[in-house]
């Protein structure tokens, strides 16, 4: 099964897309996460009537034998990678606790792979069993643009002292940093303004619609208290967020495209099913993301608690997609980070990364998150680029170039 999300989709742009004055993209690729049966979301919020402690139930093991690890089971760091890291590796600290010496691990994400280093690195026996064709899970480095693009997680949020930063410094992993301070923005007709002038709606587009993947209507209050501030000044890498995983592949080998169908488990340990194979396991660790336990598509054998199943019901659905676009040569400002639209009303495409700024190739980054994402995710490649573009061509009407320098 392939996943929508990242299947052979034609980056050519659509004859009929019209790009209104600006120069033309010569390619593009976007996201689809809700779509993605092996996501189905962006990442866990905490929508109202969930709280911090639907994240504790989830995390707590299935006696000795069944643990879980991901960003939705972090209570420092939801939403984040380094969120899944921690809890992967907790979750492994965990297993070597107990007398298990052969552990299945369900998904390759940054949480599965976290934890089968750590359990190696232990003297554990691992297998890894992924559902799509590679690793990384909602961490996904794409070239087929012809440069690295991450689709999913792209940046380093609070670097200082991040168990990231520390996986980067061993990869040798080049890192840009980012300041939100430089952002600047335009309004719909193309007039240039300044950071402080940016519009309400604009920030919270970008701080609680993107951040969150959802509306602050819809989030709890205790959603904005979660996690914990490490602070520095967020990071993005030019090489892509795959350039981290040959440092958390060491010593072991992943089956890919390996969908499990069920996880059976009792006190003598677990089995997982596989293409109607049994692979028997002293103790599994499932890394599975929030849409995909709430959806049931792996089925737990005896059922999960029903507290369990209670609390994976109640966390939200984070959703954040992404449209890049490729130009032959820049027409924006190409020393500052972030462009924003702004103006007295929301639109679409109100945010922009400046990929030029990172890795000098001329590519732009439009986001969409919460309401809007999943609204989007229904539209056609065509519609979706048309309205980037008159976004685009909007904004710079008046400046071109150097408008917001």
């Amino acid at each position: 099964m392939v996943s929508p999300a990242e299947d052979s989709i034609q980056t050519n742009v659509p004859g009929e897309v019209v790009s209104n004055g600006i120069p033309r993209p010569v390619a593009y690729r976007r996201t689809r996460w809700g779509k993605d049966p092996y996501a189905l979301c962006s990442y866990s919020t905490l929508q109202k009537g969930a709280t911090a402690k639907d994240r504790k139930r989830i995390r707590k093991p299935l006696g000795d034998v069944v643990f879980f690890a991901g960003e939705h089971v972090s209570k420092d760091f939801p939403a984040m990678v380094h969120g899944a890291l921690v809890t992967g590796r907790d979750a492994a600290a965990k297993v070597l606790k107990t007398s298990a010496k052969h552990i299945g691990i369900v998904g390759a994400g940054v949480a599965g792979m976290g934890a089968a280093r750590t359990l190696v690195d232990a003297g554990r026996s691992v297998e890894v069993f992924e559902a799509r064709g590679r690793i990384g899970g909602r961490t996904w480095t794409d070239h087929s643009l012809g440069l690295p693009m991450d689709m999913g997680a792209s940046w380093i949020l609070d670097p200082k002292g991040n168990p990231l930063t520390e996986l980067a410094k061993e990869a040798r992993a080049v890192r840009v940093k980012t300041d939100y301070d430089t952002m600047y923005g335009f309004t719909p007709d193309g007039t240039p303004v300044e950071y402080e002038e940016i519009a309400d709606w604009t920030h919270e587009a970008f701080e609680v619609d993107q951040n969150y993947g959802m509306t602050r209507a819809k989030l709890s209050e205790e959603a904005f208290e979660e996690g914990e501030d490490l602070g520095g000044t967020d990071v993005i890498f030019p090489r892509g967020y795959a350039s981290l995983f040959p440092v958390l592949t060491k010593g072991y080998e992943t089956k890919l495209n390996h969908v499990v169908e069920a996880i059976e488990w009792g006190a003598d340990g677990a089995c997982l099913l596989i293409d109607s194979a049994r692979h028997e396991f002293d103790a599994v660790i499932v890394t599975l993301p929030i849409g995909v336990l709430q959806a049931g598509s792996v089925r737990f054998d005896p059922p999960l608690p029903n507290d369990k199943q209670v609390a994976i019901g109640r966390l939200g659905q984070g959703l954040l997609n992404k449209l890049y676009l490729k130009f032959a040569s820049p027409f924006w400002d190409v020393d500052k980070p972030w462009i924003m639209l702004t103006g007295p009303e929301p639109r679409p495409f109100s945010s922009w990364f400046n990929f030029t700024y990172v890795t000098g190739a001329p590519v732009l980054c439009g986001f969409q998150g919460a309401d809007q994402a999943w609204d989007w995710e229904e539209k056609s490649d065509v519609e979706t680029l048309q309205t980037a573009l008159d976004t685009l061509a909007g904004m710079y009407a008046k400046g071109g170039a150097n408008a917001g320098a």
